[in-house]
C-alpha cells in the first residue's frame, strides 16, 4: 500500500477529485429538485388540508350562532304566554272586583300567591311574580329564592312607583306587554349581589268595569340563557358574546368587561370602543360572518320583540329610580349574538397532526429521493467511465445502466409502499375507532327515539312544561334529522376509509368485503355527500341531477370502492360545471341549466350500465387520452390529485372485471360509461383505459 501511494501520479489525485466534484453537482442537480417537487406539493397539501378545517370552522360557526338565536326567541314567547296567563286568573278578578268585601279580598289574595308559588316551582326561571295595584304598591309577590320560592309577607312588601318599568308598563293599554331590557337587578336602590341579569315582562290588568287597577310583573332570570351561550356541549371553537345595540358586553370573556352601562366607571368599556372597525362591520348586517386580525366572527342580530304580539320596551335606566327616556321600537330592541374563533391558535391546533404526518412524509421521501438521486448518479457515472474504456461494449454498458436504473426505481416503490402503508395504516386505527363507535351511536339514538315515541303514543297529554320543552328543541324535526345526521357521518366516516384503502391499493392488494348492492343507494348516497355543491348559490342557480334510473338486479361489488368511484366521477362532472358558469352569466345560466344525468340500465342478465353525464365544456381529443393517466390534471395546483380518475378505473376495471369509458364532444359535455358484471368472477389484468 505504501509502495502504491508512493508512486501514484498528481494527475490521479486530479481526476479523483473532480469525478467527486461532478459526481456531487450531479447529484445535488437532481436531488433538490426533486426534493423542491415533493415539498411543494406535501405544502400544497397541508394547505388544501388547513382550508378545509377552516371551512368546517367557518360553517360550524354560522350553525352555532343560527341554533342559539333561533333557541332565545322561542324561549320569550313561552314568557309572554306565562305573562298573559296571569294576568287573566280567577283570583286576580275577584281580587279587582269592587264588589269583594275585604274578607274575599284577602282569601283570594292567599290562592293568588299560592299560584304564584306554583308557578315558580315549575317554571324555575322567575327570580320574582308579582301584582301591583296603580300606586306601585307590591299587591303579592313571590321570590324564587334560589330554588326554594317563597311568598313574601306584607311587612316586606315594597313600593315600585319610581321604577322605570313600573311607569312604563302602567301606560300600556289592555293586551299589551312591556318587555324591559336586559340588564341588572337593583334591589333597595343598589346593584344585587350575587349579580343577577334580569327581563322584566310585565302587563296591566283591569276590572270588569275596564278600568286599569294594576299590573302583573315577572323578573325573568335571564342568567340561564346567558350560561347557555357557552355550555360544554357546544361545538364552537371560540366564545360566543351577547352584545346589546349600543355594543355593551351582557356576555363576554372577561367579568369585569360585562354591564359596563350598569357602572359609572365602566361607561366606556364596551365591545365597540375595543374594537370599533370589527364593531362597525357587525352593524352593517343582521347577520354575517368575516375574518379580522384577531380572528374569525360570526355573527347574527336577536330581535326579541318580532316575534312577540303586542310588545313594547323602552331605554330603562340605570339608576334605582330613574325614568326611560323614550319608547324603543320592535326593530331597534335587539342583541348582537357573536363567536369569536382565534384563527391562528384554534388552526395550530387542529392542524398539529396533519403537520407532523406531512413532516414524516416528506423526510422519507426525501431519504427515498436522496438514496434514489445517488444511485442514480453512480450508475450515470459509472456508465460513462465504461463508455470511455470501450467503446465496443457501449450498447453492454447501456443494457447494464438500464437494469441498474429499474432496481434502483422498484427499490424506490417498494420503499414508497412500504412508508404510504404505514401512514394509511395509522390513518385507518382512528377512523376505523370512529366507525365502529358509529354503530353504537345510531343503535342507541334508535333506542331512545323509540322510547319516546312510546311515551307519545302511551302519554299523549304530557305536562305543559314538558310540551312546551318539546316545543322549544322542535322535537318531530329533531327524530326526523337525527338518523339522517348519524348516516352522515358514517358517510364520511366511510369514504375516509375507502380513500385509505385506495391509497394502500398502490403498493398492496387487500381482501375487502364483497357483497350484493343497490347500485342506486350507492348513488343517492354519493348525492347526498356533495348535495352542497349542487344547491343554489348566488352564483348560480341549482344544478339539476335528471335521474334516469332502469331495474337494476342486486350487484356483487365491493360497495365502499365503488362508491367512492361515483364521487370521483360526480365531482369532477360538478367542478366541469363551475368552469363552464364561470365564463356565464347568471341569465345566460338560467336558460341553460347546469344539469347532471344519471342514467342505470340492465345490459343483460350478466352485465349493468351506469352512465353518468353533464352539459359542460367537455373535453378535447388529446386530453380524453389521458384522462386515466395516473397523476394526470387539468386543474390547477391545489384543486387536484390527478389520481382520482385513475384510482376509479382500478376499482372498476382492476377490481370489479368491468369497464369504464369516457366519451366527450369539446364544448357540449363529458359522459362516463361504466359497465360491471353482477356477480364477481376470477379478474384478469385490465388493459388499457378506453376513452372515446
Amino acid at each position: 500500500m505504501l509502495k502504491y501511494l508512493k508512486f501514484r501520479q498528481p494527475q490521479d489525485q486530479t481526476n479523483s477529485h473532480n469525478q467527486i466534484n461532478g459526481m456531487a453537482k450531479q447529484f445535488l442537480s437532481l436531488f433538490l429538485p426533486l426534493t423542491a417537487l415533493v415539498g411543494t406539493g406535501l405544502f400544497t397539501f397541508y394547505q388544501i388540508q388547513t382550508n378545509v378545517i377552516r371551512g368546517e370552522i367557518a360553517s360550524t360557526e354560522r350553525r352555532e350562532v343560527d341554533v342559539k338565536a333561533t333557541l332565545f326567541a322561542n324561549h320569550f314567547s313561552s314568557i309572554r304566554a306565562d305573562l298573559m296567563v296571569l294576568a287573566k286568573q280567577h283570583e286576580l278578578r275577584v281580587i279587582l272586583d269592587p264588589a269583594s268585601n275585604q274578607e274575599t279580598i284577602r282569601e283570594f289574595r292567599s290562592s293568588l300567591a299560592e299560584e304564584y308559588l306554583v308557578v315558580s316551582q315549575q317554571k324555575q326561571q322567575y327570580d320574582q311574580i308579582r301584582f301591583l295595584d296603580n300606586s306601585g304598591q307590591e299587591v303579592v309577590r313571590v321570590n324564587f329564592n334560589q330554588g326554594q320560592p317563597s311568598i313574601i309577607p306584607d311587612e316586606r312588601l315594597q313600593n315600585q312607583s319610581q321604577r322605570y318599568w313600573f311607569k312604563d308598563t302602567l301606560a300600556l293599554p289592555d293586551g299589551e306587554i312591556f318587555i324591559s331590557p336586559l340588564d341588572l337587578n337593583i334591589d333597595f336602590g343598589k346593584i344585587q349581589q350575587p349579580l343577577k341579569p334580569m327581563i322584566r315582562f310585565g302587563t296591566p290588568v283591569f276590572d270588569a268595569q275596564g278600568r286599569k287597577r294594576g299590573m302583573v310583573v315577572l323578573n325573568y332570570l335571564a342568567e340561564a340563557f346567558l350560561k347557555n351561550l357557552s355550555q360544554e356541549n357546544s361545538q364552537s371553537s371560540g366564545d360566543m358574546l351577547l352584545l346589546n345595540a349600543q355594543g355593551y358586553w351582557l356576555k363576554g370573556t372577561k367579568p369585569e368587561d360585562e354591564w359596563g352601562f350598569m357602572y359609572d366607571d365602566r361607561r366606556d368599556r364596551t365591545f365597540a370602543k375595543a374594537f370599533p372597525q370589527t364593531w362597525q362591520q357587525i352593524l352593517k348586517q343582521k347577520n354575517g360572518q368575516f375574518h379580522t386580525n384577531e380572528g374569525l366572527y360570526t355573527f347574527t342580530t336577536i330581535y326579541p320583540l318580532m316575534d312577540i304580539q303586542k310588545a313594547r320596551s323602552s331605554t330603562g335606566s340605570t339608576r334605582a329610580f330613574g325614568s326611560s327616556q323614550a319608547e324603543v321600537a320592535a326593530e331597534s330592541y335587539s342583541w348582537k349574538l357573536v363567536s369569536h374563533v382565534p384563527m391562528v391558535v384554534v388552526l395550530t391546533q387542529r392542524s398539529q397532526a396533519i403537520r407532523n404526518q406531512m413532516l414524516l412524509l416528506f423526510l422519507g421521501l426525501t431519504g427515498l429521493i436522496a438514496i434514489g438521486s445517488w444511485l442514480f448518479v453512480q450508475a450515470r457515472i459509472k456508465g460513462i467511465q465504461s463508455e470511455q474504456e470501450a467503446k465496443g461494449l457501449e450498447q453492454n454498458l447501456q443494457d447494464v445502466h438500464r437494469n441498474q436504473a429499474q432496481l434502483v426505481q422498484t427499490e424506490k416503490m417498494v420503499s414508497l409502499g412500504q412508508l404510504v402503508a404505514g401512514i394509511a395504516h395509522e390513518i385507518n386505527n382512528p377512523v376505523n375507532f370512529i366507525h365502529g363507535n358509529l354503530s353504537h351511536t345510531d343503535e342507541y339514538t334508535q333506542n331512545l327515539l323509540n322510547l319516546i315515541q312510546l311515551y307519545q303514543k302511551h302519554y299523549p297529554n304530557p305536562a305543559s312544561e314538558i310540551q312546551a320543552e318539546t316545543e322549544v328543541v322542535d322535537l318531530a324535526f329533531v327524530q326526523e334529522d337525527l338518523p339522517k345526521l348519524l348516516a352522515s357521518m358514517r358517510m364520511g366516516a366511510n369514504r375516509i376509509r375507502q380513500i385509505v384503502l385506495s391509497v394502500r391499493n398502490f403498493s398492496r392488494f387487500d381482501e375487502a368485503d364483497c357483497k350484493e348492492v343497490d347500485i342506486h343507494e350507492g348513488l343517492e348516497s354519493t348525492l347526498l355527500i356533495l348535495q352542497h355543491r349542487l344547491k343554489v348559490s348566488p352564483s348560480r342557480p341549482a344544478v339539476e341531477i335528471i335521474r334516469a334510473y332502469g331495474n337494476l338486479p342486486p350487484v356483487e361489488c365491493y360497495p365502499g370502492q365503488l362508491n367512492q368511484v361515483f364521487m370521483n366521477i360526480l365531482a369532477n362532472a360538478i367542478d366541469a360545471l363551475e368552469d363552464c358558469n364561470a365564463k356565464r352569466t347568471y341569465e345566460e345560466i338560467q336558460r341553460n341549466p347546469s344539469k347532471i344525468t344519471i342514467r342505470t340500465s340492465a345490459i343483460d342478465s350478466n352485465c349493468v350500465e351506469i352512465a353518468i353525464a353533464d352539459n359542460g365544456s367537455g373535453m378535447p381529443k388529446h386530453i380524453q387520452e389521458k384522462i386515466f393517466d395516473p397523476f394526470f390534471t387539468t386543474k390547477p395546483i391545489g384543486k387536484g390529485t390527478g389520481i382520482g380518475m385513475s384510482i376509479s378505473y382500478q376499482v372498476v376495471a382492476e377490481k370489479h372485471g368491468g369497464k369504464l369509458k369516457c366519451f366527450s364532444t369539446d364544448g357540449e359535455g363529458t359522459e362516463f360509461v361504466i359497465q360491471l358484471p353482477v356477480q364477481q368472477q376470477v379478474v384478469v389484468q385490465s388493459k388499457k383505459p378506453v376513452a372515446a
